[in-house]
């Protein structure tokens, strides 16, 4: 009877290391929080060009809290650091020719 017991605890233990590296293989590294992907009904990304001329993107440009303010200052401030050309971020630009352009 204890040969059968230690076997069973020995499956146990093994079946739940094993499944436990399966859930944690399944979780998504960059989600902040950790759901599962089997869990998660669907994933989009938009990427777009944001016109500040348009009435619902009127609040990226209110007084005082500019966004295009803000990215100046960032750049400015070393915050950000990678500034790209285009919306491909194959080429770089300098601190300085973003600042003068």
């Amino acid at each position: 009877m204890n040969r059968i017991l230690v076997i069973l605890l020995i499956c146990c233990v093994a079946f739940n290391t094993t499944f436990a590296q399966e859930i944690e293989g399944e979780v998504n590294p960059n989600s902040l929080l950790r759901i599962p992907k089997y869990e998660q009904l669907y994933k989009v990304r938009v990427w777009r060009t944001i016109d500040l001329r348009e009435k619902q993107n009127k609040g990226f440009f209110s007084k005082g809290n500019e966004l295009t303010k803000l990215v100046v200052q960032a750049v400015s401030s070393g915050e950000l650091v990678d500034i790209y050309e285009k919306d491909s971020l194959t080429t770089k630009l300098s601190k300085e020719d973003f600042l003068a352009g």
